[in-house]
């Protein structure tokens, strides 16, 4: 095979390393998760033999004689693709693997087609073997590269663009369109935060019951604004969090995926809380100096003064617990998860009592 590199071996490399950095640093902070059922440092070694082995077997074996900007660039797509794709896959598994099977049924129609045709000068035929193999590798690599591109787009856009990587298909409503959003309008819904039925819910369904939740809590708490829910990768020790900027409440979603329905029922209806202390402070805020002094003001001041000098607990966790919008949110929170329970059990013992009658 004619060599057809646009690059020498040691610009490949320079190449190589400097995309790789730039990949790692892009990849972390918006996509990497750990892989199902692994720790945060054998998922990266997982990842890192991934690169390693893909590189090298481009670099000294498929492509030696075709190291180009877009041989470099599949060497590169394809282990952070397939990475994603495992990571992902109870996520946003269906769409993910429909499309694929799509692009790999066609790669391999096209291959099919390329090995069965007949070859006429049977004095080349072991070269003409050889190229056909090589040209069935390099299609399917490249178009598998690109699926991967768009799988990684997909996923990765919501992290470049909004605050989460997937968000809810349900609608977020405002109290003034919310009359219906009361946990009674909403028992059927609200039923699957039993744990039995919980833990059959794809991440999508429990993203979506999660936002109708988001709805009654918005209506309960009288917002003016709605409350829109999604997932993010938000880090080791983060459950959730709130952006008050978008109205967004981020479920971590290892935590999504994985903890009890207790404790992420309890992390939505904390986030929700978080809004209602933004909506205080703006009321005092906006208020007349003379009104400034009711008692009904006094958690905002102090809400305020924590927003304006906020301690996450990266440095220090105590000042982060103890913090007054901290404490009042979990106590809120910790109330409207019984709240629902015994609205569940109720329900439930009604339709029983009805049924025994």
């Amino acid at each position: 095979m004619r060599d057809k590199s646009t690059k020498t071996l040691g610009e490949y490399w320079f190449d190589c390393l400097l995309y790789l950095v730039i990949s790692c640093v892009w990849y972390d902070s918006l996509l990497f998760r750990c892989l199902p059922g692994m720790t945060c440092t054998d998922s990266k070694s997982v990842l890192w033999a991934m690169i390693v082995v893909s590189v090298l077997f481009c670099s000294f074996a498929l492509y030696r004689k075709m190291r180009t900007n877009w041989t470099l660039s599949i060497a590169l797509v394809i282990p952070f693709g397939l990475y994603t794709v495992i990571a992902y896959r109870q996520t946003v598994g269906k769409w993910m693997l429909t499309f694929l099977s799509v692009v790999t049924s066609l790669t391999i129609a096209y291959s099919a087609f390329l090995l069965t045709r007949k070859i006429k000068n049977s004095r080349s035929l072991r070269k003409v073997i050889k190229w056909r193999i090589h040209r069935c590798c390099y299609a399917i690599q490249s178009s598998l590269a690109v699926a991967l591109i768009l799988v990684i787009g997909v996923i990765g856009i919501q992290g470049v663009f909004g605050d989460n990587i997937i968000n809810s298909s349900i609608a977020a409503t405002t109290n003034n369109q919310s009359i219906s959003q009361t946990i009674s309008n909403n028992i059927d819904t609200v039923l699957l935060l039993q744990a039995e039925a919980w833990n059959d819910l794809t991440t999508q369904e429990k993203l979506d019951v999660l936002q109708t939740v988001a709805n009654i809590e918005a209506h309960y708490l009288g917002l003016p604004n709605e409350l829109n829910v999604g997932t993010a990768n938000l880090g080791e020790y983060t459950l959730a969090c709130y952006n008050d900027r978008t109205h967004t409440i981020s479920i971590d979603l290892n935590h999504l995926e994985n903890d009890s329905v207790y404790d992420v029922l309890d992390s939505c209806c904390h986030e929700a809380y978080h809004s209602y202390q933004h909506r205080l402070v703006e009321a005092y805020n906006s208020a007349d100096e003379q009104m400034k002094g009711l008692r009904i003001y006094k958690p905002a001041i102090k809400y305020g003064e924590e927003f304006s000098d906020y301690s996450d607990g990266d440095y220090d966790y105590c000042s982060y617990y103890y913090q007054n919008c901290e404490m009042d949110a979990r106590d809120y929170a910790e109330d409207a998860v019984d709240d629902y329970y015994r609205r569940i059990e109720a329900y439930l013992n009604d339709i029983s009592n009805d049924s025994n009658a």
